[in-house]
């Protein structure tokens, strides 16, 4: 028995090590897309609420100079000071900053899981090795396994980087740090079970793909990442309250600041359980779908 799992452990880990060496034969882009782009991607709203937080007058910050263009200055002043009263609900000035790191954190680990397999599977089914590649002697999930892994660390590198640089403004304990690396964990593990899904649609029938892009799209922005969720419309603060993807964000958060609560309990439990549901649900699917619709389009 611990033969078995010491060959399943070394074959998985020889997936993915084959899977990183292959994406350092560029490492620029690499650490680009890994780092650089997720980072690129938070400045609009660090300007945005270190405006909001400094705002005090309609002409005191670059935010509000901008949009003196278009707007009257009474109404800067009244958007910037309404915002600035209502976003300490969930940050303030102090926070704001680590607030949002730790939002990208599970946002980028999500993103990651719903991806592991699409980009392997587009290389392979565009040079038409995609059939070679799931038939291979290979156990087939230790392949994928192999891919979510690779995906894990290449977070894992996003969020050794957040949390320094988190910490720099907002220190934590050790043990919070870990935490929080739990439901990252949990997060990819259960986006790579809808991932896996969504890449057995393209395999299968490659013209459903945009309606799995799209619903991701919307799943990742109502898990309020970047944005509280005070400020979405009642109607889309429903669908957050019930997404997984928002109970990790949300408890993510809520660690970092040593908000612990009997809801902390219930949102580690239901993403907990949504994790364990979708990883079977995923390779179950996968399977079915390329058993009965086999590989179309190339």
């Amino acid at each position: 028995m611990f033969s078995r799992i010491s060959r399943v452990y070394r074959k998985t880990l020889a997936i993915a090590e084959k899977e990183i060496k292959l994406k350092l034969r560029f490492p620029l882009n690499f650490f680009s897309e890994i780092f650089i782009k997720p980072f690129i991607s938070l400045i609009p709203y660090i300007i945005l609420y270190a405006g909001i937080f400094t705002a005090q007058s309609p002409n005191n910050t670059l935010i509000t100079l901008y949009l003196a263009k278009d707007y009257p200055d009474l109404f800067n002043f009244l958007l910037f000071n309404f915002l600035k009263d209502n976003f300490s609900s969930s940050f303030n000035q102090t926070t704001y900053l680590s607030w949002l790191l730790v939002g990208n954190i599970i946002f980028i680990f999500s993103r990651n899981g719903f991806d592991a397999f699409m980009s392997r599977f587009r290389t392979e089914k565009y040079w038409s090795t995609i059939q070679g590649m799931l038939l291979t002697p290979i156990n087939r999930y230790l392949m994928l396994l192999g891919f979510v892994i690779t995906s894990f660390i290449e977070s894992m590198i996003f969020f050794v980087m957040m949390i320094i640089i988190s910490f720099l403004v907002y220190p934590i304990a050790f043990y919070q740090v870990i935490l929080i690396f739990l439901i990252a964990f949990l997060m990819i593990l259960a986006s790579s079970g809808l991932g896996l899904i969504k890449g057995a649609v393209y395999i299968s029938t490659e013209s459903l793909l945009t309606i799995f892009e799209l619903l991701q799209f919307f799943i990742l922005f109502i898990s309020c990442y970047s944005i509280p969720i005070e400020y979405f419309p009642e109607s889309l603060q429903f669908l957050a309250l019930i997404n997984p993807f928002y109970h990790g964000v949300n408890s993510a958060q809520n660690i970092y600041f040593g908000n612990y609560s009997p809801d902390l309990l219930f949102s580690i439990g239901y993403i907990t359980i949504f994790a364990i549901v979708t990883t079977i649900l995923g390779v179950y699917l996968f399977n079915r779908i390329w058993k009965k619709f086999g590989i179309h389009g190339y």
